[in-house]
């Protein structure tokens, strides 16, 4: 079985799959998502209630995946590790954001 995945900018990836990988992947330790344009918050969810063996997860640069995101799913899933970098325009609409404070 399939411990070790990375998807690294693999742009097609979204939360339907990471369904189907939680699905046929149940001992899945490690996942890269580096780069990947449609993965939610949601989606990482599905995927670590079904896959309990994940310690660590990529999601550097992920557009829909932002770091208040990456905060809260830290919370519920303690023993994952989350790896997380922000899309410039992330960071620009967090700039932003407290600008207007």
């Amino acid at each position: 079985n399939l411990v070790i995945l990375l998807l690294t900018a693999h742009r097609e990836t979204r939360d339907q799959g990471l369904g189907e990988l939680a699905r046929a992947c149940r001992k899945l330790e490690q996942l890269d998502l580096l780069g990947s344009q449609h993965i939610t918050p949601s989606g990482l969810e599905v995927l670590l209630e079904r896959c309990k063996r994940v310690r660590f997860l990529d999601v550097s640069y992920c557009a829909r995946v932002t770091e208040q995101s990456v905060g809260v799913l830290s919370e519920r899933y303690p023993g994952v590790s989350f790896k997380h970098v922000e899309t410039y325009l992330q960071r620009a609409a967090r700039y932003n954001a407290s600008c207007t404070h």
